[in-house]
């Protein structure tokens, strides 16, 4: 049995536990957690198989459907190759039946949402306020799709959502556990922790947090990028841990920038002050500086920076002054959830200006045209960057 496979069968056990309100060991949370975060489609996954009645669901037309379409779908879901022997499914059955079911699911899921139609990206509007929680036990709340009100009460906090917002109330009762909110690409999420302090979350992004901060300091872990407005406590300092870098405040406000295919991570300060520490290195900025920490070599330095253009991401809109294509096309793919894909070598050239975020994708790209000399191409899910003589 591959890698794949044999982690796929962990992940199905886990689901089942879960599902069935069984105790995991903390390896298997672990690997859950790390999986869950690891993309919306995943997230969107573990919500669905932890639920019973949806499990049933799709199981039952799963009987009604082509078994060979079914079974390349869940084939390319693991990773098999497909012209794997009969006698490897025939055992998967056979000895796992449990976990067949929820890899059938998957798949079936799968199948249903990629098979039918092709995507026409370039005319759907983005920006909407979708999320996912995911509770200390493995547990997923849909945020989008949960109603207004308590969606949890765990390690002594009412979790309390109030449209696309999500607030923590401590109690106090019982020990604390960490919590994770993600976010899809085209998506933010606002966040109010236990003690006070408010945290925007834009798209493609997470937060683990603690559902209560009792220690000498409030420490959270980002991935992606947040904006945040931080309660003051002289006596508790807040940090930020996001790649090898943490930043440190008292009560503030800033932006943390700290996506995996960016080569640096910007800190940005708009109130009060903060310190920027990467390794042995820090710096200490004053509002209206940006440290610059390069992810390569941990090496940070500061400078001055546009705290508009930085924040539009929270205020609804795309900011492009002075900015490369390559940057710009980066943005565009996690908010719209696109692969980019170069054609030509762009040329090089430094757009200005700004528009919605909830535009459609093609609207931004015929602004980019307009404004540059780069020509693009959307076909499903895939941005091409062309050469100027291509249709």
């Amino acid at each position: 049995m591959s890698y794949k496979e044999e982690q796929a069968m962990q992940l199905a056990m886990v689901a089942a536990k879960i599902r069935e309100g069984l105790p995991t060991t903390p390896e298997e949370q672990e690997l859950w957690n790390q999986w869950v975060s690891e993309s919306a489609l995943n997230q969107h996954t573990a919500q669905q198989l932890t639920d019973r009645k949806w499990l049933v669901a799709r199981m039952r037309e799963f009987d009604q459907q082509d078994t060979a379409a079914a079974t390349r779908a869940i084939f390319s879901a693991l990773g098999i190759p497909e012209n794997q022997p009969r006698t490897v499914l025939y055992y998967v059955w056979r000895v796992a039946a449990a976990v067949i079911l929820m890899l059938c699911a998957t798949a079936v899921m799968k199948y249903y949402t990629t098979s039918p139609v092709t995507p026409v990206i370039a005319k759907m509007p983005a920006g909407s306020n979708r999320a996912i929680l995911t509770l200390a036990d493995g547990g997923v709340v849909a945020l989008d799709a949960a109603h207004n009100g308590v969606v949890s009460r765990q390690g002594g906090a009412v979790v309390t959502k109030t449209g696309s917002a999500l607030d923590y109330s401590n109690t106090a009762t019982e020990k604390a556990v960490m919590h994770t909110l993600s976010t899809p690409p085209g998506s933010q999420f606002e966040l109010r922790l236990p003690d006070g302090s408010k945290v925007w979350l834009n798209s493609a992004s997470s937060l683990i947090f603690p559902t209560a901060f009792t220690g000498s300091e409030r420490v959270v872990k980002l991935r992606g990028e947040a904006y945040f407005e931080i309660t003051q406590d002289v006596k508790r300092p807040f940090k930020v841990n996001a790649s090898e870098v943490t930043v440190e405040v008292l009560g503030t406000s800033f932006n943390v920038n700290a996506y995996t295919d960016e080569a640096q991570v910007l800190t940005t300060l708009a109130t009060g002050k903060v310190r920027v520490a990467a390794g042995k290195a820090s710096v200490l900025l004053t509002p209206g500086e940006q440290a610059v920490t390069t992810q390569a070599t941990g090496s940070t330095t500061s400078r001055m920076a546009d705290i508009r253009k930085v924040t539009a991401w929270k205020n609804g809109m795309f900011e492009f002054n002075d900015a490369d294509l390559p940057a710009i096309l980066r943005e565009i793919a996690r908010w719209y959830n696109v692969q980019i894909v170069y054609q030509t070598t762009a040329v090089p050239y430094h757009y200005g200006g700004g528009i919605g975020r909830n535009q459609q994708l093609q609207d931004v790209l015929d602004m980019l045209e307009a404004s540059g000399p780069n020509k693009f191409r959307v076909q499903g899910n895939t941005v091409y960057v062309l050469s100027t003589s291509q249709p």
